[in-house]
């Protein structure tokens, strides 16, 4: 581990897989873009100035189960895997987005994908199902 090739794996881990990725100098804004492909678990943080950056998410194929929690001090997205059309999410025992419509602020999809914008400080969990 003291070679810098040996350490290579883990910004494509960080930034692709759990998709955690500053918007801006310092994570004042971030993105959290998960790729998870057949993967069916991931969990990681980032430190920032602000605190760590913390992402766990599970996936099922079906259903695709995210949870950030976000340090004070920053905001940022989240933008869920799947064509936004076939999907359902929910949060707090609120669906969000129906397929069809966003029943909130800060939900649209935006190149075919759900993105939820504006997300600040404390813990946010939400779970996308794949509409057959």
């Amino acid at each position: 581990m003291a070679h810098g090739w040996s350490t290579g794996v883990l910004p494509a881990l960080t930034h692709h897989l759990l998709g955690a990725r500053p918007a801006s100098p310092g994570y004042a804004t971030w993105e959290v873009r998960p790729q998870p492909g057949d993967v069916t678990w991931a969990q990681g943080q980032l430190p920032t100035p602000h605190g760590a950056l913390r992402v766990a998410w599970e996936n099922s194929g079906r259903r695709f189960h995210v949870v950030l929690d976000i340090p004070r001090g920053t905001r940022g997205m989240l933008v869920l895997p799947g064509d936004g059309r076939r999907l359902t999410v929910r949060a707090r025992g609120r669906t969000l987005w129906d397929g069809r419509h966003a029943a909130s602020e800060g939900v649209a999809v935006v190149d075919g994908r759900v993105t939820i914008s504006g997300l600040g400080p404390g813990t946010h969990d939400f779970t996308a199902r794949r509409d057959s």
